[in-house]
């Protein structure tokens, strides 16, 4: 063997142990940080050569300890003052806000302690003006006390009106100087006390039909409908109460035929009346509604009621996955429907065997993949030819599990790169550290 081959394979030694030492640091040092609890120490976060995940550790046990010397570990700037000004939120110590150097969190770091405490001497620390307005406005809803709405220049009308709304105070909409809000203010009152005369006091006819419609949810009164002036929003109103009441004659009201039609549909639906259906115009909503109550009885001699192949191909599908029955995909005419069936049902019954039969690779892929996620297990994607698909199967499956190892099995290399960066990036993320800020901040 020549010197230029025997260095050729030492490099590719190197190169292999590298990457797979790489690998290898980053799963312990994920496994670590979705470890951290209570008996978790300082030292398990210095065990971690990854400077992404140490920063994680660091941050994630300075706020679980409450400690903010652990917080000056943290390398990255922007994590180290997140993890300050967590520590203050959890304390409620302006103190630490007070030495937080970027203003936003600074002013955010003010802003819950403000909120939490109900004090809004601390609002008046916030620099910027909006967030200060927000400050006192979240203040003055969680205490119901209009007197600080009062202090507000902008907000002052939204804080109104979500007050009134919480209160029901028609008295308090009175006070709003803004039309818009003062008819929302009306709006959501109405809505929420069912009172039909209140909206009569809305001045914009959208609102005020908007208004009508919501009356009429419980209402159930046709003549509230005749008041709507927009002719869809009266449509809506008509449908609304057809369908509560099931009553086809109220259908005939609405003008555009498309709805009418899928109002006979859906109360032939609610009362397993077929003869609606025949009542039906357009061919298309006859077959829907010939296939809905065929899969909502689980019918099989229904779905011969419709006269297109592809309607009765998809009702035998439904109630084939409904049923478990995959004699009932032989019905099927069009081998895309009958391979999806025999796949759906599979998943449903967790019978591998079936996916075998599928005769379009596509649809077997998939049923291999979903399979192979629902049941956790590798081995079935291996059963998968196609590399593409294959890769596609162990990249599902590397995520449900949050398994960087299973991303090592993907051939092509973006693919794995993309698994990679997935798993260390969002998920570690969101599922660690927003988890645990939920869990410490619990304000009263």
């Amino acid at each position: 063997m020549n010197i230029f081959k025997k260095r050729l394979i030492i490099i590719s030694i190197i190169v292999f142990l590298v990457v797979a030492g790489i690998i290898f640091i980053q799963i312990t040092d994920k496994k670590i940080v979705e470890e951290i609890t209570e008996t978790r120490t300082l030292s398990d976060c210095e065990e971690i050569m990854d400077e992404y995940y140490r920063n994680y550790c660091y941050l994630d046990l300075a706020v679980l300890k409450k400690n903010l010397f652990i917080c000056d570990k943290i390398t990255d700037q922007d994590y180290k003052e997140n993890c300050y000004s967590d520590i203050a939120i959890v304390q409620k110590d302006l103190s630490i806000c007070d030495n937080l150097t970027d203003q936003t969190k600074r002013d955010h770091c003010y802003g819950y302690i403000a909120i939490a405490q109900g004090d809004l001497s601390i609002c008046d620390k916030i620099t910027r003006e909006y967030y200060k307005a927000y400050c006192y406005q979240d203040i003055a809803i969680l205490e119901n006390n209009l007197s600080i709405c009062d202090k507000l220049t902008d907000g002052k009308n939204n804080c109104y009106s979500i007050i009134a709304s919480d209160q029901g105070d028609l008295s308090i909409c009175d006070k709003i100087m803004d039309q818009d809000y003062k008819d929302s203010c009306y709006l959501w009152i109405a809505k929420d006390t069912k009172d039909l005369s209140i909206c009569e006091k809305i001045t914009n006819q959208d609102d005020k039909d908007y208004c009508y419609l919501g009356v009429t949810e419980t209402k159930k009164d046709l003549f509230i409908c005749d008041k709507i002036i927009d002719q869809e929003n009266k449509n809506s109103c008509y449908l609304g109460i057809a369908k509560g009441e099931k009553d086809v004659s109220i259908c005939d009201k609405v003008i555009d035929q498309k709805d009418v039609d899928l109002c006979y549909a859906y109360i032939a639906k609610a009362k397993e009346d077929l003869s609606i259906c025949e009542e039906i115009m357009d061919e298309y909503y006859k077959n829907y509604c010939y296939r809905s109550i065929a899969i909502f009885e689980n019918n099989l001699s229904i779905c011969d009621k419709t006269k297109s192949q592809d309607n009765t191909n998809d009702c035998y599908r439904n109630i084939a996955i409904s049923q478990g029955d995959l004699s009932i995909c032989d019905k099927i005419t069009n081998q895309d429907y009958k391979d999806s069936c025999y796949q759906l049902v599979t998943e449903a019954k967790e019978d591998l065997s079936v996916c075998d039969d599928i005769i379009d690779e596509q649809y077997r892929n998939y049923c291999y993949r979903d399979l192979a996620v629902f049941k956790n297990n590798l081995s079935i994607c291996d059963k998968i030819i196609n590399q593409n698909d294959k890769d596609t199967c162990y990249t599902d499956l590397a995520k449900s599990q949050y398994d960087l190892c299973i991303c090592d099995k993907i051939k092509n290399q973006d693919h794995k790169d993309s698994c990679y960066e997935y798993l260390q990036g969002d998920i570690l993320y969101s599922n660690i550290y927003f988890h645990n800020f939920n869990r410490y901040f619990k304000f009263p």
